[in-house]
């Protein structure tokens, strides 16, 4: 989650938790951004009006009351991190996005996915 009092508020859960908390805690600790990452394990999704089947899918962004979802979710972290906005620009072109949609849904989040439900069971 990064927040910026009083004007935004980002909230982030994933499947793959750990790799998500890493890149952006140690972003926002370098760069002074103030980034809080919800873990899906530790956090009542309830009230975020999710299930930990759906957070555990893909990364999830809470921007002002908005829930940001996928390479959207991305896009909304990318451009509160300075180093990072050129990503949050070319994802953000109409054909750009939906391939890396397509892309993160398929490919990527159901690896981090199937590797989550792995970790569990073990």
């Amino acid at each position: 989650m990064i927040r910026r009092p009083p004007r935004s508020t980002l909230s982030s859960s994933s499947a793959a938790s750990d790799v998500y908390k890493r890149q952006y805690q140690s972003y926002g600790a370098s760069e002074g951004l103030p980034i809080d990452f919800k873990d899906i394990n530790n956090t009542d999704l309830n009230s975020f009006g999710l299930t930990r089947d759906e957070t555990a899918r893909q990364l999830h962004v809470l921007k002002n009351s908005e829930l940001f979802v996928g390479v959207k979710a991305f896009v909304i972290l990318w451009n509160e991190m300075p180093k990072y906005r050129f990503l949050a620009k070319i994802f953000s072109l109409p054909g750009v996005s939906k391939f890396a949609q397509f892309f993160y849904y398929h490919v990527i989040s159901l690896y981090l996915y199937q590797r989550d439900i792995k970790r569990i069971k073990t």
